[in-house]
Order: C-alpha cells, then sequence, then structure tokens
C-alpha cells in the first residue's frame, strides 16, 4: 500500500515537472514570439518614422518655394504697380504742365489782340472824327466815308464775335483737360486700392499656411494622434503671429 502510494507521488511529481516544463516551454516559445513581433513593430515605427520625416521636409521645402515664388511674384507685381502709377503720376503732371502752358498762352493771345483791336478802334474812331470834322465842310464826301466807317464797325463787331468764339473754344478745351485730369486720378485711386486689396489677399494665405502648421505642431505636442500615427511632432521654424 505504502508502495503503490509513493509510486502514484512520483508518478504524479513526473507528470508536474512535465507539465511545467510544457509550459515554460510554451511561455518561452510566446515570449520569442511576441519579442519578434515587438522587432518588427519597432522597424516599421522606424520607417514610418523616417517616411514621414521625409515627407515632411519635402512638404516644407515645397511650402518655402512657394512663398518664395508668391514673395516674388508680389514683388514683381508691385514694382510694375509703382511704375505704372509713376508714369500715370508723370502723364498728369506732363498734362497739367501743358494745360497751364496753353492757358498762359491764350490769355497772352487774347490779351494781345484785344490791345490790338483797342488799338484799332482808337485810331479809327481818330480817323472818324477827322472824317466828321472833314463831313461838315464836305457832307457828300463825308457821307460817303460815314458808310464806310460803318462797314468798318460791322466788320469790327464780327471779328470781335470771332474772337470771342475762340475765346469760348479755349474754355472748352481747359474743361476737357480738366475732365481727363479727374478721371486719370480716379484710375490712380482705383488701382491703389487694387494693390492693397492684393497685399491683404498674400498676407491672408500666408497667415493660413502658418496657422495650419501650427495645428500640426499643437496636435503632435499634446499626443493628440500618437495612438494613430507614430510619427514625430513637426519641428516649425515661422515666427509670424496669426492668431
Amino acid at each position: 500500500m505504502e508502495q503503490n502510494l509513493a509510486d502514484l507521488i512520483a508518478s504524479a511529481e513526473a507528470k508536474h515537472n512535465y507539465d511545467m516544463s510544457k509550459m515554460e516551454s510554451d511561455f518561452q516559445h510566446k515570449v520569442m514570439q511576441i519579442l519578434d513581433r515587438y522587432k518588427e513593430a519597432s522597424e516599421d515605427l522606424r520607417t514610418a518614422k523616417e517616411d514621414w520625416a521625409a515627407r515632411h521636409r519635402g512638404a516644407e521645402n515645397e511650402h518655402k518655394a512657394e512663398v518664395h515664388k508668391l514673395n516674388t511674384l508680389h514683388s514683381l507685381a508691385m514694382s510694375a504697380a509703382k511704375q505704372r502709377i509713376f508714369e500715370e503720376r508723370r502723364n498728369v503732371e506732363a498734362l497739367k504742365k501743358k494745360l497751364g502752358e496753353r492757358l498762359a498762352q491764350g490769355a497772352e493771345e487774347a490779351e494781345g489782340e484785344l490791345e490790338s483791336l483797342k488799338a484799332s478802334y482808337r485810331a479809327r474812331i481818330g480817323a472818324q472824327r477827322e472824317a466828321g470834322q472833314q463831313y461838315k465842310i464836305e457832307n457828300g464826301i463825308m457821307r460817303k466815308k460815314h458808310v464806310e466807317m460803318m462797314e468798318t464797325l460791322d466788320h469790327l463787331r464780327s471779328e470781335k464775335i470771332v474772337k470771342e468764339t475762340r475765346c469760348a473754344d479755349l474754355r472748352r478745351t481747359v474743361e476737357s483737360f480738366e475732365v481727363e485730369i479727374s478721371s486719370l486720378k480716379a484710375l490712380s485711386l482705383k488701382k491703389d486700392s487694387l494693390m492693397v486689396e492684393k497685399e491683404k489677399r498674400v498676407g491672408a494665405f500666408a497667415c493660413y499656411t502658418h496657422t495650419t502648421h501650427r495645428l500640426i505642431a499643437y496636435l503632435f505636442e499634446n499626443d493628440t494622434y500618437s495612438l494613430a500615427i507614430p510619427f514625430p511632432p513637426p519641428h516649425t521654424t515661422h515666427t509670424h503671429n496669426c492668431f
């Protein structure tokens, strides 16, 4: 009886030792599988990090190139606009100068013609007075001279009307120049407002780009996507404050 009990105990211990060795072997096998999966996951993580870093560098370089392109285009547009504005202002100044010269010339011509008319009229008045005195002596001859004088006066009146018409034409020319100058000023103001609007749009685009980078950096710093995307947080170099 005791021998059978000792055999049973020995058999149970042998079975227990066998089961324990088998369990330990299975555990070590599972541990090795877990270690292999961990190594594969670490390698995948490293590859993903390198891929993300490469894509991030490419995106950052592309963004810098696009910003540089936009800045270059903006600088060219601003230079062209400033050149056009400068040329338009120079044209306006030239028109003003030309208008002043024409006004001065017209005023001098009108004044000279007026003085000439006055002198001619005075001379003819003096001649008419002398003719009047002669008329008292020679009635027939004076009547004829009176008719000539009246014709001369009619001619002078017609010349005066022509001069007044020329003065009116000069005034209309001056008014047309003033209207043209006003339209040029309005066009210049409109182009200035368009340039201001373009500058605002470029600033808004740069602000939007910077805000996007700041948001991505904030998400990575707070570990928001650490479970889904095992990427390191981006490092931005922008210092412009868009918030």
